[in-house]
């Protein structure tokens, strides 16, 4: 082993109270610890901080996605019925124009039946006159 004597070439760890300038650098040591732990505190508080604003913005733009949704889906649903009372406006119209149709074609053959419905009369109360006058000529004759 070691024939050195035990003098002051080994350092010293006994239980001396430290030195002013072992004291002041445990000081900085300790300001700077809490001083790391602050600034981790401070940017721990922002992550959470901006994770919260990033899920309230996720939220928000998810209910707007479900109202533009919402939204579309009843719009979508009043075009439809919009479209189906067009479709059925143009049913009856067209539906009407048949029957005002149907209805001119009854009145022209009601209007042609009605004229020749005179016509005859006309013939028949000609023929009726001409068989008076035919039978008081005859009367006269006799």
């Amino acid at each position: 082993g070691d024939a050195r004597p035990e003098t002051g070439s080994r350092p010293k760890t006994s239980n001396r109270p430290p030195t002013s300038a072992a004291k002041q650098r445990d000081i900085e040591q300790a300001e700077e610890m809490e001083l790391l732990r602050e600034q981790q505190a401070g940017q721990a508080q922002k992550e959470r901080e901006g994770k919260e604003m990033l899920d309230r913005m996720k939220r928000e733009a998810s209910r707007r996605d479900t109202r533009t949704k919402e939204q579309r889906g009843e719009l979508e649903k009043l075009w439809d019925e919009q479209m189906n009372r067009d479709d059925a406006r143009y049913r009856q119209e067209k539906e009407i124009e048949r029957l005002r149709h149907a209805l001119k074609q009854r009145d022209d053959v009601e209007h042609k039946q009605t004229e020749e419905l005179e016509r005859l009369r006309n013939d028949v109360a000609s023929r009726a006159k001409a068989d008076v006058e035919g039978a008081a000529a005859f009367d006269r004759l006799l």
